[in-house]
């Protein structure tokens, strides 16, 4: 049987552990304190593996975000890059600590909202991540974050979170569920060391273009972030859709390969065949059975600088 912490004992806990956290010397503060957000999963993976997940960098970069930099210890970098390639201080979760740990049971660490959203950017808040048994080799991980303050662009970044954090959960179900998301976990091989890819996408249901699903819909919009995570990675060339194709005669064999409505084209990196076809596998349109693709070799013979 597992057990968590409640919001409100979390917050009791951190008014006495970091109390320029969590301090409320005002009525209106002290509103603010008691909102909290909480989200809950259950991941096919045992506590080890999900402690592993997010206490170490190489497990971040299997789920959360393409790179990372976290060392287990109290006031040690708790920092997440969604975007390695930007400027230093618009990567991600920048100059965020390590709060507390229990291990592989709770880790807690500072939070900041994201670098479009200046007014909150630099204000601290907390998140505590806690894991518990679920039974049959499953987890049960509760996150909270807390430590928000009053006024309309607090609002903004809490509803920002609330959408983002489910996303993030749900990326941890499916790296345990299908592989990691950012490539192995590992920081990407130097460019040198890598060969040029090409995968090919086209819908696989006739109507597509004409009227998505809303679960069509849903699968293309995890198909643009994949795609951007690719970017972030420093692993694309280039993607995009190609309009218009032109017809060829069915005895063409190019017919084969190129006669598709509207096929989307990504260039990419990769280490070599196994990964290629991993990166194709895992885009989210594909695994939806929304896209059907195809990997190839890509000799990239020309370039405009």
């Amino acid at each position: 049987m597992w057990k968590f912490l409640s919001a409100s004992a979390l917050l009791a806990l951190f008014s006495v552990t970091h109390p320029a956290l969590a301090a409320a010397p005002t009525p209106e503060k002290a509103a603010a304190a008691q909102r909290v957000l909480r989200k809950e999963v259950e991941v096919k993976a045992p506590r080890a593996e999900v402690w592993r997940a997010f206490t170490t960098a190489e497990g971040a970069r299997t789920f959360f975000a393409p790179d990372a930099r976290i060392e287990l210890r109290p006031n040690g970098p708790y920092e997440v890059y969604f975007d390695p390639k930007a400027p230093a201080g618009s990567r991600g979760c920048e100059g965020c600590r390590v709060l507390s740990y229990v291990p592989e049971e709770m880790v807690s660490f500072t939070w900041s909202a994201p670098p479009d959203q200046p007014e909150t950017r630099w204000q601290r808040t907390f998140v505590v991540v806690q894991l518990a048994d679920a039974g049959k080799g499953r987890t049960r991980v509760r996150l909270t974050h807390g430590g928000w303050k009053e006024g309309a662009e607090w609002d903004k970044t809490y509803a920002y979170f609330d959408k983002a954090w489910s996303f993030v959960l749900g990326n941890l179900q499916k790296r345990f569920e299908s592989g990691p998301l950012f490539g192995t976990g590992t920081a990407p091989a130097p460019a040198a060391a890598r060969k040029h890819y090409v995968y090919f996408l086209r819908p696989a249901r006739a109507g597509f273009f004409k009227q998505a699903t809303p679960d069509e819909e849903k699968a293309v919009t995890e198909h643009v972030r994949y795609i951007q995570q690719l970017m972030a990675e420093g692993r694309l060339v280039l993607a995009g859709p190609a309009f218009d194709p032109p017809q060829y005669p069915e005895d063409n064999p190019r017919a084969i390969s190129l006669d598709l409505p509207t096929p989307g084209i990504v260039v990419f990196e990769a280490e070599g065949d196994d990964e290629a076809r991993r990166i194709l596998e895992g885009d989210p349109a594909v695994k939806a059975g929304v896209f059907m693709g195809r990997v190839n070799p890509f000799k990239l013979a020309f370039l405009r600088e």
